[in-house]
C-alpha cells in the first residue's frame, strides 16, 4: 500500500448524485482502496466563492443545503464531519510562504460540492474536513498554483480533493439526446494529461473542442487544477476513472494525480 495519498479531482454531477451509489461512486472507492486512509481532508468547491482564499477553521461544520427544487430526501441528508482547524492553519502558513494570503474562516460550512460525493467515500464521517474557497479572480493557473503550495499537506496524510463537473452545462440537462461536448471535452482532457501538456491544459478554452459550450463558466473544471498543481511534480503520474455520462450532459470523468508516490 503506498504512503503517500494522491490528490483527486472527482466530478460531483447533480446534487441528486448524494443520492445515488453507482459505478462512479464504486470506482472511486477502489480506486481509494490502494492508500491509506487520510487523516483530513482538504477539499475546494465550486460552489463557494469569495473575494479572498479562505479555509474553513468551524469545529463543527454545518451541512449547508445549496439548492433548491429537490427532494425533501436530499434536504434531509447531514454530513456532521468534525472540522480541522489546525490544518487550516498549517495550510494557511504553506500558502502564505508561497506569498498566497488566505483568511480562516469559522463561520462557513460544507456545500454539495463537498458532502455530496465524501458521504460515499467515507460514510462514517470520521475523518476531519477542511473547506477551501475559490476566489473570484481564478483562472487555471491560479488554481494550480494554490494547489503546488499545498503539496506537502499529502506527506502527512491530508487527502487533497477538488470537486467539479468534468462538463457543466445546466442548460442541456436532462434534455433529449447527449450534446457532442459531452464526450469530445472530456477526451481532450484525457489526451492532453496522458501527454503531460500542461500549457494546452491550463489555456483550455482556446485549445480545447467544444471549451463554451462545455463550461459556460469556469468553476466546474478549475478545482482540476487545484489537484493537478497540490501533486507537485507527480501529476504526470495519474489514474482516470469515471467515464460514465449522467443527466444527459454531465461528464463524471475523475483524476487522481500523483499516483506514484
Amino acid at each position: 500500500m503506498s504512503k503517500t495519498l494522491p490528490t483527486f479531482y472527482l466530478s460531483h454531477g447533480s446534487p441528486l448524485d448524494a443520492l445515488v451509489f453507482g459505478r462512479s461512486e464504486q470506482e472511486r472507492l477502489d480506486a481509494l482502496a490502494a492508500y491509506p486512509t487520510p487523516r483530513a481532508i482538504l477539499i475546494m468547491s465550486p460552489h463557494w466563492f469569495t473575494s479572498s482564499l479562505k479555509l474553513t477553521a468551524s469545529e463543527q461544520p454545518e451541512t449547508i443545503h445549496d439548492f433548491y427544487g429537490f427532494p425533501d430526501e436530499l434536504f434531509a441528508i447531514q454530513y456532521p464531519v468534525k472540522g480541522d482547524k489546525e490544518l487550516a492553519i498549517y495550510a494557511q502558513s504553506l500558502l502564505s510562504f508561497e506569498g498566497l494570503a488566505a483568511e480562516l474562516d469559522s463561520e462557513r460550512g460544507l456545500d454539495h460540492g463537498v458532502w455530496a460525493p465524501l458521504r460515499h467515500l467515507y460514510p462514517n464521517t470520521d475523518i476531519p474536513v477542511v473547506a477551501l474557497s475559490m476566489p473570484r479572480t481564478s483562472t487555471p493557473k491560479s488554481l494550480y498554483k494554490i494547489g503546488y503550495a499545498l503539496r506537502s499537506l499529502r506527506e502527512i496524510g491530508v487527502l487533497i480533493v477538488g470537486s467539479g463537473s468534468t462538463t457543466h452545462n445546466l442548460r442541456d440537462v436532462r434534455q433529449p439526446g447527449q450534446p457532442a461536448y459531452v464526450t469530445a471535452f472530456p477526451e481532450w482532457l484525457k489526451s492532453r494529461i496522458e501527454r503531460h501538456d500542461l500549457a494546452k491544459l491550463l489555456d483550455y478554452r482556446a485549445n480545447a473542442p467544444y471549451a463554451q459550450a462545455a463550461h459556460p463558466t469556469d468553476e466546474h473544471l478549475l478545482p482540476l487544477y487545484f489537484a493537478m498543481g497540490a501533486a507537485g511534480d507527480q501529476w504526470t503520474d495519474f489514474q482516470h476513472m469515471n467515464d460514465e455520462i449522467r443527466h444527459s450532459a454531465i461528464a463524471m470523468d475523475s483524476w487522481m494525480f500523483g499516483i506514484n508516490a
